[in-house]
């Protein structure tokens, strides 16, 4: 029976946050878009800047910045609301049975049978299962002490029918 044993702090979730994040395919064709307008709009910035005025131009320049760092200010904003949360520091431990997955910490417990984990993504370092489209438990390799990865794969293919691989 694999068993976790991690602190629920800002820096785990932040981790989980940019796996969930690296799960999607959809980023490539996100990130693309995003290259042309920012070129675009770097264009019109030095356009702006030398032809009009030089704030619109730093503004469209910050627009630019914005667009590609916002990933950023997504996890500050995340970081700082999570320290007023009553899981922050909590350490957990969970455990994959054959029944489903089941977490203990300080102030919570919670039992999820495998009929609620819905998809599960592997990557080299970690698992995430998830409950639905937004949410996700992130269970890192590092974490693992009781049990190896491959006792993990076993119980989660043979109980969660989309299983992928996003990294080796």
């Amino acid at each position: 029976m694999p068993e976790y044993q991690f602190q629920f702090d800002e820096s785990f979730l932040i981790e989980a946050f940019r796996k969930y994040r690296r799960q999607h395919g959809a980023r490539y064709a996100s990130l693309a878009i995003k290259s042309i307008a920012g070129l675009l709009l770097l264009a019109l910035a030095t356009f702006s800047a030398l032809q009009i005025s030089w704030p619109l131009g730093l503004f469209f320049a910050a627009l630019v910045l914005l667009m590609f760092n916002g990933h950023l200010l997504d996890f500050w904003m995340v970081k700082r609301r999570f320290r007023k949360s009553p899981y922050w520091k909590d350490s957990i431990i969970s455990k994959l049975t054959a029944e489903g997955l089941h977490t203990v910490g300080r102030n919570t417990e919670s039992k999820l049978g495998w009929a609620v984990i819905t998809k599960a993504c592997s990557f080299g370092d970690g698992l995430l299962l998830f409950q639905g489209p937004g949410v996700f438990n992130w269970l890192p390799d590092d974490a693992l002490v009781d049990g190896n990865r491959a006792e993990v794969e076993d119980l989660v293919q043979s109980h969660v029918k989309d299983h992928r691989i996003v990294e080796q």
